[in-house]
């Protein structure tokens, strides 16, 4: 491996196909990514031929920009990209909705953007990265440390559901958002803490699990029509409260006159009135979740102990906030 070489969100996908193919047996089925295979030693090579051919081009200097290596600025805002050429080929492509559209009885359907939506997405992200920098600069930091690609999306109108935004623990370095459900700059704000915070948390839990029930036991969600595993309701726990407090920072510097600028006095008002909502839903999420983890969820000590911090932050934050209302 180059020592520069810094891998990508497709490259995190690719190994983990390559986990799951490695780890099957070679008398089962292809997977749709495997290409199809007549069978004896040529059935076992079947498994792992396709990811040495990615991580050979991925290795390669050529293969790879610049701005993906080790020593790009940390600092920099990612890239703002959608699906198909030039910034992913089909099997790239493929690989990402694979890994973000999990379940076919609430499927997203994901497509990538014309020319004009990208460009009108990428301006809209700019100016909520502006305001997240201006009045809320650690989750700023948080969003730019984490992330590499945020890849915009819409629905193809065979989607399952109405979906926001999402994330994968096999895509680290990726977000992708829905760009119809995003009509003002402002409505990018939560959606890009609520994002950042699900990676955040794939990443606290890589080592233990955050919580020990069986992935297959369902309960009723707050946030969900459908029943969900208790790490989803966690999830939903975790992303909730840091959006709250997010939300929380921004409110406190509009209020102490933080300014952004090209944002006159009536939009900053819109601005205040929709994050004072969001943050208020955010906070009755979170205790909604806590209430069902409560009552099911068996924690492991990091879980608890990253609970415990949630409820703190939201409290010193929001908490006589929301009292008062």
């Amino acid at each position: 491996m180059p020592s520069a070489w810094c891998g990508s969100p497709v490259d995190f996908a690719a190994y983990y196909d390559w986990a799951i193919a490695l780890t099957s047996a070679v008398d089962d089925p292809p997977a749709p990514w495997e290409p199809a295979s007549s069978s004896g030693s040529d059935a076992a090579a079947r498994r792992w031929r396709p990811f040495l051919q990615h991580f050979s081009a991925a290795f390669a200097s050529s293969a790879r920009p610049a701005t993906d290596h080790a020593t790009r600025n940390v600092l920099a805002a990612p890239a703002v990209v959608t699906l198909g050429e030039p910034w992913f080929d089909a099997a790239a492509s493929e690989r990402i909705v694979r890994w973000l559209d999990l379940e076919p009885d609430n499927a997203m359907a994901l497509v990538g953007l014309s020319a004009a939506e990208l460009h009108e997405a990428r301006s809209d992200v700019e100016r909520a990265l502006a305001a997240l920098a201006a009045w809320a600069p650690g989750f700023h930091g948080e969003f730019v440390a984490v992330v590499r690609r945020l890849i915009v999306v819409k629905p193809s109108g065979s989607q399952r559901m109405t979906f926001r935004a999402a994330s994968s623990f096999a895509l680290w370095g990726a977000l992708a958002g829905n760009q119809q459900v995003h009509p003002r700059w402002w409505d990018w704000v939560p959606t890009l803490v609520h994002e950042t915070a699900h990676s955040i948390l794939f990443a606290l839990s890589r080592h233990a699990p955050l919580v020990e029930n069986d992935p297959a036991e369902r309960y009723a969600s707050p946030l969900r029509d459908d029943p969900r595993p208790i790490d989803g309701i966690y999830h939903a726990a975790f992303v909730s409260a840091r959006e709250a407090v997010a939300l929380g920072e921004c409110l406190q510097a509009i209020d102490a006159g933080v300014a952004l600028p090209g944002v006159g006095d009536d939009e900053v008002s819109a601005v205040r009135a929709d994050f004072a909502a969001v943050r208020e839903n955010s906070v009755r999420s979170f205790h909604d979740c806590v209430a069902v983890l409560e009552r099911h969820a068996r924690l492991s000590p990091s879980g608890r102990d990253i609970l415990d911090t949630l409820r703190r932050e939201l409290e010193a934050l929001v908490g006589a906030a929301v009292h008062a209302a």
